[in-house]
């Protein structure tokens, strides 16, 4: 008797836990660590839906508060970049982006899935070694300058966790996503698709009519937030790369008016050349008038005389006694008229 009024107490006790509203079961297990949450995720499909929430959550927290932190520290240190590497700062935030570095890593395994709402961020563990790192960064007076010892922990377990994750759960969501599940009114009023083979699935869904009603239309929910996450990355990107087509299409206008100012300076340049071609062609004109009036003050043979003195000089030997002779009589001529002078002095 005593047996059977136990066990009658004790199902009472947990209906009365399953019959609360999701909030409050929600705000209590918020006090639990997060690897607690994780493990009780396994409780029944109500613990499930509210140890989803709270780790998914959990995991958009954490990386805002490295994100924070991160900043914080960054603010406190001096602009130049010699003075940055011996502040003592600097070993925390080094610390603190390795940090981030292995959320994104994190971030890349379960974003998508948690994004469809096939799973949550399941190492909850990971979660708390975050936390405890963050604040051990921004309380304790001295950091160790390696990150070694300072992130082994968060290292391991995340790297454990991922490749768990690759490995043997990866596959069955893949598998779920490429086997649509028929729908039906009694699949979506009974409480769950399956009879319930786990005891405690039957005993979680008691308190809640029509739950998978609930998780399919959760469910689209998150698909078409993940949807419009990507169209609105997509229109985002398609933005970014509109203002880099004006962007561009400025400067080619810049530089075609570059091209066009140049051209017109070539054209002067060519104007300037032709004008300076003809002053030289005039000048040269003038210079050969000039000399041939020196030429002629002067009395010196043109270059045409010279030609033909030099064709002459060409010629034959009598030809130039016949040249020679009129100067030799001419000389003759001058010694008789000097004679003459003489005598008659």
């Amino acid at each position: 008797m005593d047996f059977m009024s136990e066990t009658s107490s004790y199902k009472d006790q947990q209906a009365g836990i399953l019959t609360l509203p999701p909030e409050v079961l929600e705000l209590i297990i918020s006090y639990l660590p997060y690897e607690t949450v994780s493990n009780i995720r396994l409780v029944c499909r109500a613990f499930e839906r509210a140890c989803r929430h709270r780790l998914n959550q959990g995991f958009s927290r954490a990386e805002r508060y490295v994100q924070s932190a991160l900043k914080m520290f960054r603010a406190q240190l001096p602009r130049r970049e010699s003075e940055r590497r011996e502040h003592p700062l600097s070993r925390r935030v080094e610390h603190l982006a390795a940090v981030e570095t292995r959320l994104g890593l994190l971030s890349m395994t379960y974003r998508r899935y948690m994004d469809t709402d096939a799973c949550c961020f399941i190492p909850g563990k990971v979660l708390d070694e975050v936390f405890q790192v963050v604040r051990y960064l921004k309380d304790a007076r001295t950091v160790e300058r390696s990150s070694f010892t300072v992130l082994q922990e968060l290292r391991d377990i995340s790297s454990m966790a991922m490749e768990h994750f690759e490995e043997h759960i990866v596959p069955g969501l893949k598998r779920c996503e490429t086997r649509p599940r028929p729908l039906s009114l009694l699949s979506l009023f009974s409480g769950g698709a399956s009879g319930g083979s786990d005891g405690d699935a039957g005993v979680g869904d008691a308190g809640w009519p029509g739950a998978s009603l609930g998780n399919l239309l959760n469910s689209q929910r998150a698909a078409s937030e993940a949807r419009n996450k990507s169209i609105n990355v997509v229109e985002h990107s398609v933005a970014k790369l509109n203002q880099q087509v004006s962007a561009q299409r400025s400067r080619s206008t810049a530089q075609a008016q570059i091209l066009a100012e140049l051209r017109q300076q070539m054209n002067e340049q060519a104007e300037k050349l032709a004008a300076q071609d003809l002053v030289i062609a005039d000048l040269t004109t003038k210079l050969g008038r000039v000399e041939e009036r020196l030429r002629v003050y002067t009395g010196e043979p043109a270059e045409d005389e010279t030609a033909e003195g030099g064709s002459a000089d060409s010629a034959g030997p009598a030809d130039t006694k016949l040249r020679k002779r009129p100067a030799r009589g001419a000389a003759a001529e001058s010694a008789a008229t000097a004679s003459k002078r003489t005598k008659k002095a």
